[in-house]
């Protein structure tokens, strides 16, 4: 009995041992070359991984590099070349080490709205229109915007909605956006984005000081993917006479203004900030969002 009960453990034991064994994922060998958006990581101290690589709305590898700054790259698609690495645990994607990346332009268009004082790049396909003031993208054979930009009333936009967007039909999440103040609304039943961004002056008489950029995804049920695109889209905002006032202000006090926040040599530079915390960045920066989901960005010099 003693000797029947003695092989049972050891049974148990070499069955235990065995589902502990550490799970291998086979992993492709040389040199990779894979095409994709870079969006940033969430924040780890355990896992490898300071970007990640999607495409179609699915993650594919996790990116680090200590020879290129994938910073510069958020929100571009990219064709990137390196080796694929395990990571520190096997649930977590594995490490695509970033030796070479060159950014995807083609298919895109960059359109000037001088009317407005900015300038955004979409989807070389998408038709514009011109309605009075405002300006409204489309596809190919299709009537329905897909993405509109027009000009509103400060009164009219609720930035200092801090209510428990949960109930409601629209979730709100104020954001920085070109270092200028913004409002986030998501409609939850189609999936509407819209940006609501504050200029900060006066345009007109009706005091129209806010540019609206409403993004009505063509495939709702993706929602991912959708994100994505609106997210590339609002990182190449970029308002065309703000580099003039700015030079001019800084010549009037003798300083330069060649120098930009990716070359900034402060520790602040770089910092992560906002996200649900709201992490506030040092005197002299402002908050760079580059994910308008968690509201997580990095600290730039002004």
């Amino acid at each position: 009995m003693k000797r029947f009960c003695a092989s049972v453990a050891i049974i148990l034991s070499v069955l235990f041992l065995a589902g502990c064994k550490e799970v291998v994922v086979d992993l492709p060998e040389g040199i990779q070359t894979v095409e994709g958006t870079i969006e940033d990581a969430a924040i780890s101290l355990v896992r490898r991984g300071t970007h990640v690589l999607t495409n179609n709305g699915k993650d594919l590898y996790l990116l680090e590099s200590a020879t290129v700054d994938l910073r510069d790259y958020v929100g571009s698609r990219a064709t990137v070349k390196g080796k694929v690495q395990a990571n520190t645990d096997a649930k977590w994607l594995p490490v695509l080490t970033v030796e070479e990346i060159t950014e995807q332009s083609e298919g895109q268009t960059v359109h000037v709205f001088s009317a407005l004082g900015i300038s955004l790049q979409v989807p070389a396909t998408w038709q514009l229109h011109i309605q009075g003031s405002g300006s409204i993208f489309n596809l190919p054979g299709s009537l329905q915007p897909i993405l509109t930009i027009m000009e509103e009333d400060f009164e009219d936009i609720p930035y200092d909605f801090f209510g428990d967007s949960s109930t409601e039909e629209k979730e709100m999440t104020p954001v920085i956006i070109a270092s200028k103040r913004a409002l986030r609304v998501t409609e939850k039943s189609t999936g509407i984005l819209s940006i609501h961004i504050d200029r900060g002056i006066s345009t007109a008489a009706t005091k129209k000081r806010v540019i609206t950029i409403q993004f009505t995804p063509e495939n709702p049920e993706d929602a991912k993917a959708s994100h994505e695109l609106f997210l590339r889209i609002i990182q190449s905002l970029k308002f065309t006479g703000e580099a003039r006032s700015s030079a001019s202000t800084a010549a009037s006090k003798g300083t330069d203004t060649s120098s930009s926040a990716g070359s900034d040599s402060s520790p602040a530079a770089g910092k992560p900030c906002g996200g649900p915390a709201g992490i506030l960045c040092p005197t002299g920066f402002y908050c760079d969002v580059q994910d308008l989901q968690t509201n997580i960005g990095k600290c730039k010099k002004r």
